[in-house]
């Protein structure tokens, strides 16, 4: 019994005197000029020899604390993304046992703008005010560098925050069920736009109290306001113009109709009716003759431009049927009045059977447009004869195709985080690519090859797959190219 309570003496001892050796580490991580705490700032602590000795995340009210040894040097590192790394040096004498040190890491933001967005939906409720939406699904993506910055589902909060960096070009796509896509595009510092947004209106930096001198960095705030879908509901196309008498498209109108491109491209699943109204000036019949050739003119533009399919758009012309005022037949009225009755309305009648986008995320949405978009007639066209030699010039240019080929491989598997395994292809080693073998059919000596590896000559050439009825107006073409090989008994090459 006494060996036992000396063992257990000792080993309280020992405890007693690795507690004594600690110090505790508390401090804030907060951003320069007083701007608030920062939530989630990863703090590390490095000993002399670079080893991590601890590491916390701050809480909302960007406290964090850890415990060291005392006694010893270290470097403490605070990083967040957007935010210049802060680092903080902690000498042996600053360390005592038991004691408690405090630091302050003050972060500085990286040059860029914070979007801070609040969702409604686009109108009024009984009370006067729009209704906040929350649930939705909120999607960035950096067109820029390729990859995604932010994915939100059904986002418990109306509203988020992102910080858009410099010489980027984002696309933000925010979707609820029962209302219509929203899709807005972002060039930030790009040809000498501080900030420009398409499909949101105008949101440009020009309040001073928001901005930093020089405009490097700022707070910009948005409404962001979704339109639900109802079946039937009439929406109004203000600016739908048309000259007198007539009903070819003007091209202050063509900027109206290419809003509804945007919305039935990012919206591919509804069927929608365009319907054009005259006022009451005029023969009736003439009146609805007129309106039916403005409803076919803009639809037809519409298709054309737009590459919408026709069972998913219908021309209506309903002439002065629909005087949505006192101007009727026989009443005086201004023309201002007379003016409110001559529009172009869209309405959603019915869906497709398939929605493309709703098991898609905004990155293989895009993914996809950039197959939509792929010039097939810029390919090159090579073509040979069975028993011609490769050029020398082309036996080197295949050779440093293959080698930058690997190389790329390789960067991508070091650096490229995989985020969407659906539209991304199956890993393989570029030796297999270059090297294996493939089948020749010899009953036909002369093709074409395109940079598929596909017979152009072929009526019913096979592209990538792609999603149906999903078009865009990038203008986005980069598809990545690699060099393969064919069989070693086959005398000439196509390049993929």
């Amino acid at each position: 019994m006494k060996l036992q309570h000396l063992f257990l003496l000792l080993i309280l001892g020992f405890s007693f005197q690795l507690n004594a050796q600690k110090v505790t580490i508390e401090g804030y991580a907060f951003e320069t000029g007083n701007r608030g705490f920062l939530n989630e700032v990863h703090v590390v602590a490095y000993s002399e020899i670079n080893a991590i000795k601890a590491e916390t995340v701050s809480n909302k009210e960007g406290f964090f604390t850890f415990e060291l040894e005392a006694g010893q040097k270290y470097r403490i590192k605070a990083m967040k993304d957007i935010f210049s790394d802060e680092f903080v040096i902690i000498d042996h004498d600053d360390l005592k046992e038991g004691e408690t040190f405090y630091i302050k890491m003050e972060m500085e933001r990286k040059p860029g703008y914070l979007f801070d967005v609040t969702l409604a939906e686009s109108v009024f409720n009984t009370e006067g005010v729009k209704n906040a939406l929350d649930s939705c699904k909120i999607e960035i993506f950096n067109n820029t560098q390729d990859k995604e910055e932010l994915v939100l589902d059904k986002h418990p909060q109306p509203g988020f925050q992102f910080t858009f960096e410099q010489g980027n070009h984002y696309t933000i796509m925010i979707r609820k069920e029962g209302y219509f896509n929203k899709r807005m595009e972002a060039h930030v510092n790009i040809d000498g736009c501080i900030l420009c947004f398409e499909g949101i209106g105008q949101v440009r930096p020009g309040v001073s109290d928001n901005l930093t001198e020089g405009n490097q960095m700022g707070t910009l705030l948005a409404n962001v306001e979704l339109d639900k879908i109802d079946l039937n509901r009439s929406i109004e196309i203000e600016n739908i113009y048309y000259d007198f008498n007539k009903w070819n498209i003007r091209p202050d109108a063509a900027l109206e109709l290419d809003k509804i491109i945007s919305i039935m491209t990012n919206n591919p699943n509804l069927i929608i009716e365009l319907g054009s109204h005259t006022d009451s000036r005029g023969n009736d019949e003439y009146n609805m003759e007129l309106s039916e050739k403005r409803a076919k003119s803009a639809v037809e533009y519409i298709m054309k431009k737009g590459q919408i399919p026709a069972e998913r758009i219908k021309a209506r012309g309903y002439g002065e049927t629909k005087i949505i005022n006192k101007c009727k037949n026989g009443v005086n009225c201004s023309d201002a009045s007379h003016e409110r009755n001559r529009r172009t309305e869209l309405r959603v009648i019915g869906f497709t059977e398939d929605d493309p986008f709703k098991e898609q995320s905004l990155q293989e949405i895009i993914f996809y447009e950039k197959l939509d978009n792929f010039n097939y007639d810029d390919v090159e066209v090579i073509e040979y004869q069975e028993g011609d030699e490769m050029p020398d010039d082309l036996k080197q240019q295949l050779e440093e195709e293959k080698n930058s080929t690997k190389e790329t491989i390789k960067d991508k598997k070091e650096n490229v985080k995989d985020t969407s395994p659906m539209v991304t292809p199956p890993t393989m080693d570029i030796e297999e690519i270059i090297e294996t073998p493939e089948p020749v059919k010899e009953e036909k000596p002369k093709k074409s090859i395109g940079a598929f590896g596909e017979n152009i000559n072929n009526s019913n050439t096979n592209k990538p797959p792609k999603p149906a009825s999903i078009n865009t107006s990038s203008s986005s073409n980069n598809v990545n190219i690699a060099a393969k090989a064919v069989s070693p008994d086959f005398t000439g090459y196509l390049i993929q």
